[in-house]
């Protein structure tokens, strides 16, 4: 038994689906707006009677749990709010859910996991200092808390971004849409102060990488977004009149060996990878989305990744961590 925990209308988990079903295995599909109405009594005591009374399937017979996505956050945020406070207090009921989500995922066997999506190694501060640990290149990069501060960094005549610490995220307040990415800064700042914030110095870039990684495979393809000046910041602005030009690339071997080693070290057996290849050829680690999507590198470059990763699932084998 394959379990899949996903989200509703998720392209590539109906696409890994589509290809267990042509292999006639069994598996099951848990969404995460299931748990925001299940009526289940959960005594924390008897978690594995929970999971099979819920489920229906007992955890000793699940070969594998994938980590495909989770978006309870998204489920609370998508309707509007009236006001900052009503917002405030929906974020604060997140948080309160997610302290189950935590508990639930690190009660399943963790040998049997891809990637648990509250894996607190996973945080981009981390990731960077591990992957600096095993050799890879990362930018400059500074926590601040002040406009003082940022005037300082900005003597030295270098162009600086700043993005979420944690993760982007979306929101309504009075049906108008807002959102966070990655943008330069400057010093028109109103206010003295402010919550520490991830700020790194810009890699002028020739181009982006972007790998999807699962076990020993690795799948990778170029992002050429430096010329459009809505995506030269942040490819994720996504220009849809014209899109960024993209092909498909293969990491060198000295580099794709300093990835496996930082896979080993945040227990990793997937993830799509950022870079920044700058205009000396020099790659620059962004950042790992152990849950990040792999259809734009997949269809983009006829990798038919969806295919590969069902077979990697059906023939999954325990994960061992050193």
């Amino acid at each position: 038994m394959i379990l899949i925990f996903s989200v509703r209308n998720d392209f590539t988990t109906n696409e890994v689906c589509k290809w267990l079903d042509f292999y006639n295995q069994k598996y099951k599909v848990i969404y995460s707006d299931f748990f925001i109405n299940f009526s289940e009594i959960w005594n924390l005591k008897k978690f594995n009677d929970f999971f099979e009374s819920t489920f229906k399937v007992k955890i000793s017979d699940v070969k594998v749990f994938w980590c495909r996505k989770w978006e309870v956050n998204s489920l609370l945020e998508n309707s509007s709010c009236d006001s900052i406070l009503e917002y405030q207090l929906r974020a604060k009921s997140i948080k309160e859910i997610n302290i189950l989500f935590d508990f639930f995922f690190n009660s399943l066997p963790k040998d049997k996991v891809i990637n648990n999506f509250f894996d607190e190694k996973n945080s981009k501060l981390h990731q960077l200092k591990f992957a600096n640990e095993v050799g890879l290149k990362i930018p400059q990069t500074i926590i601040v808390n002040s406009k003082k501060h940022i005037s300082d960094i900005l003597k030295n005549g270098c162009d600086y971004i700043t993005k979420a610490m944690y993760e982007s995220f979306s929101f309504k307040i009075n049906d108008e849409r807002y959102s966070t990415y990655t943008a330069r800064i400057n010093s028109n700042f109103n206010s003295e102060n402010f919550v520490p914030s991830f700020v790194q110095k810009e890699i002028k870039k020739q181009y982006e990488v972007r790998t999807f990684i699962f076990g020993d495979n690795d799948y990778s393809m170029a992002i050429f977004s430096q010329s459009n000046k809505q995506t030269e910041v942040d490819y994720k602005r996504y220009d849809f009149k014209n899109p960024n030009r993209r092909a498909s690339f293969k990491l060198p071997g000295e580099i794709k060996e300093k990835v496996m080693l930082l896979m080993k070290k945040l227990d990793l057996i997937t993830g799509s990878i950022d870079f920044i290849v700058d205009n000396n050829n020099e790659f620059y680690f962004l950042e790992i989305n152990p849950n990040g999507q792999f259809g734009m590198v997949s269809k983009s470059n006829n990798y038919n990744l969806e295919h590969e990763f069902s077979k990697y699932l059906m023939n999954y084998e325990t994960f061992q961590r050193d």
